[in-house]
Formats: C-alpha cells, structure tokens, sequence
C-alpha cells in the first residue's frame, strides 16, 4: 500500500469516527476489504496520532465495539491477528494515566492548530475542520476540488497536507489542480469581512510554493 493510500485511509477513519454513528459503521464494514481498509487507517493513526482518540472516549467505544463484533463472526485468520494486535495497542492507550491523556490532547490540539495556521474555538469546531479533511482530500484525489465550496476549509486541510503528507504533491496532476485552485483564490473578491480568507490565502500559496514551485 503506497503512502498516500495510508494516509487516505488515516483521514477517513477520523471523518468516520468523527461523523457516522456506531450502527452505521458496522453496516459499512461489513465486507472484508472494507474492514482491512479500518484496521490499516486504525493502525496509522495508532502510530502517527494515538492523541486523536483522546479527544473524545466515543472513539474507543465504537472501534472496540467494531473490531470485537468482526472478531467473534469473522473466520479470516488475517483479520482476527491483526484486530487482537490492535487490541492490545487500544488497552494500552487507554491505560495510559488522564493527566498524561490531557497533555497529549493539548499538544496535539496546538501542533494542528500550528500547521493549519488557524485557531478553532472550540473542540466541536476542531473535529468538524479535522472531518473535512476527508472532504476535501476526497474532492482533490477526484479532480473536484475547484468546486469545493469552503475556502477556510481547503486551505486549512492544505496546510495539513503540506505538513503531515507532503509527498501527496509529488503526483504533477495533484500538484497543479492545488496550485489552479490557489491561483483562483488569489483572484477572487473577498468582502471586508472576509479579508482574513485573503491573508490565509496568500499565506497558503507561500507554504505551497516553499515546497512546490
């Protein structure tokens, strides 16, 4: 699996984990290849960002609620070795002590607040902007991103991207749809009010030209 993938999968789990209910992902996960696609976004963010799981005790909930329905009804040997590999990372992180869990959140909100360049008011707005990652990674990866309605939005997940997984833009077609799309920003009428887009804008075009010109 290629690094984009990887990272792909990472990004829909947290948008899943973020904004589907517990039923509706086991509906979803249902298929084999479809759960794989889980596990491997699971233990990506297991390995790069465990702290997002501290952000709300819902996550554990519904993973281990996923992983041990699959686990008792499944008869993939495959699957059932990595699901208990999982387990015991999962039983590891939540043994770790609360204070230790609210330091980690604290500096995991910071760092993305610090590669996005923006800072949310609150954790609801955060893991709505971390959701939209999903949106916009899927919008980029299917040639739609230039419709993508929410400036903030694609320049905040931009950031990210540049940030957590630059070698996203070392495919020349993705590099030029996100360098068409800040180019349109960059010529588009903004009103007072939303003179701040405009900063950002320019402030994201710079990140991008400083790692692709």
């Amino acid at each position: 699996m290629s690094d984009v993938e990887e990272f792909y999968n990472e990004v829909k789990l947290k948008y899943d984990l973020i904004t589907k209910s517990e039923d509706i992902l086991q509906e979803e996960l249902v298929d084999d290849d479809a759960f794989l696609n889980f596990l491997e976004g699971l233990e990506v963010l297991l390995n790069k960002e465990e702290a997002f799981l501290y952000l709300s005790n819902n996550f554990f909930v519904k993973i281990k609620d996923i992983i041990d329905k699959k686990r008792f009804t499944t008869k993939n040997s495959a699957l059932i070795e990595e699901i208990n590999s999982i387990i015991i990372k999962i039983n590891e992180l939540e043994a770790v002590p609360n204070n230790i869990k609210r330091v980690k959140v604290y500096n995991y909100i910071n760092y993305q607040n610090e590669v996005r360049h923006i800072n949310y008011v609150d954790l609801k707005v955060f893991l709505g902007a971390m959701a939209m990652d999903y949106e916009v990674l899927s919008a980029l990866l299917n040639d739609d991103v230039r419709n993508y309605p929410n400036d903030e939005v694609f320049l905040a997940s931009t950031n990210y991207f540049l940030e957590v997984e630059p070698c996203l833009y070392e495919n020349s077609e993705l590099r030029y749809i996100t360098r068409k799309k800040l180019e349109d920003l960059k010529l588009k009428k903004y009103s007072f009010k939303e003179r701040h887009i405009k900063k950002y804008v320019n402030l994201t075009n710079f990140n991008f030209k400083n790692l692709w010109c």
